[in-house]
């Protein structure tokens, strides 16, 4: 009794552990698997060809997870692209194809990352220089592909803006009453008009007061007078050596109008 008592032990463990068998076995079939009939395989080789076809399953699951890990989040295109090879998958003989396209998600995710790596130095580096971008940090790697087919133009947009900011500090240090409502555009690229549009207006006013300072100085200088260190002043700063002329003028006006009567009687 005791004897018969451990055969049906032993054989009830066989039935459950085939039934195991047997549910992994249509588990893998049922991911669309190509696996081979095990039906007169013994119960140690029916487990070992499972257990193969759960590793290579186990190879195209993780490849799948590096696939959005690494790639999806960059180029969403090419990351569907590699998923189609992946699951076209499904015989174990295919198993080396399986670990190339690892090897080749790996390179692809390696790269993509020191792109972006790349791409995020450069805008730190802008930032540096005062440029104002709408995120904070690296670059996320969805906008890494539109950064890096626009960086050229981008580019000259923020040399174009940085040439009209070195202008606007020119005018900050002289005028910085004139410069405030023009402030809150710099270093922001999308404003680069409207800082064009106040720079050259202040340029203009600039040289308006240039051109009148000169007319002025040349008044008094063909009537006599010595202003070399005026017209330093003048193209230095116009607009506070135009408000100092007219304070000085009055009394330069009886000088040079003594030297222009001297003239006339010396002529005479």
């Amino acid at each position: 009794d005791e004897l018969f008592r451990h055969l049906d032990i032993i054989e009830m463990d066989e039935d459950r552990q085939r039934s195991v068998m047997r549910q992994g076995y249509d588990s893998l079939k049922t991911m669309g698997y190509n696996l081979p009939s095990i039906e007169h395989h013994s119960l140690m080789d029916a487990f070992a060809v499972i257990e193969k076809w759960q590793d290579f399953h186990h190879t195209s699951e993780q490849l799948k997870l590096s696939i959005t890990q690494l790639v999806t989040p960059f180029d969403r295109e090419l990351s569907l692209n590699l998923e189609r090879r992946r699951s076209s998958l499904t015989s174990i003989e295919q198993v080396d194809e399986l670990h190339a396209i690892e090897r080749e998600v790996n390179r692809l995710g390696q790269t993509f990352e020191d792109r972006r790596l790349e791409v995020s130095a450069v805008i730190q580096g802008w930032r540096g220089l005062g440029i104002i971008f709408p995120h904070e940090g690296d670059l996320h790697p969805s906008e890494l592909m539109e950064w890096e087919a626009n960086l050229e133009s981008i580019k000259d947009s923020i040399y174009q803006h940085l040439g009209l900011v070195e202008r606007w500090h020119r005018f900050e240090r002289y005028w910085p009453s004139r410069v405030e409502t023009s402030r809150k555009w710099v270093g922001q690229l999308e404003h680069s008009d409207d800082l064009q549009d106040a720079v050259d207006e202040l340029d203009q006013l600039w040289k308006q007061l240039e051109l009148d300072g000169l007319s002025l100085l040349d008044h008094f200088e063909g009537a006599g007078l010595v202003l070399d260190e005026w017209r330093q002043r003048l193209f230095e700063d116009p607009l506070r050596t135009m408000e100092l002329l007219t304070h000085t003028r009055p009394k330069w006006d009886p000088v040079s109008y003594t030297h222009l009567r001297a003239h006339e009687t010396r002529g005479n």
